[in-house]
């Protein structure tokens, strides 16, 4: 319904559930070339449009950094470390 959906805390917890499973869907897939890259930005354009600038561009810095995540792994495993 949507006087559910109006509450900030709700709106709130669906975005980061979204962004969550979009990020963690990608990275059990492919990584950064997986067909869920474009999944992860629904977070946060739900989370724009429902609640306004403030929620989207929290959503899109956990989204962000969430993406950060399997990238830096995939940079590190490129190089060898030898030590």
């Amino acid at each position: 319904p949507h006087h559910v959906l109006v509450r900030p805390l709700v709106i709130d917890a669906f975005a980061l559930g979204g962004a969550i499973l979009a990020v963690s869907s990608m990275t059990l897939t492919d990584g950064l070339t997986s067909p869920y890259l474009i999944l992860s930005f629904m977070p946060t354009m739900v989370a724009s449009a429902w609640s306004g600038l403030r929620s989207g561009l929290a959503t899109a810095g956990l989204t962000a950094g969430l993406l950060l995540a399997p990238s830096l792994h995939r940079l590190l495993h490129t190089f060898h470390w030898d030590a």
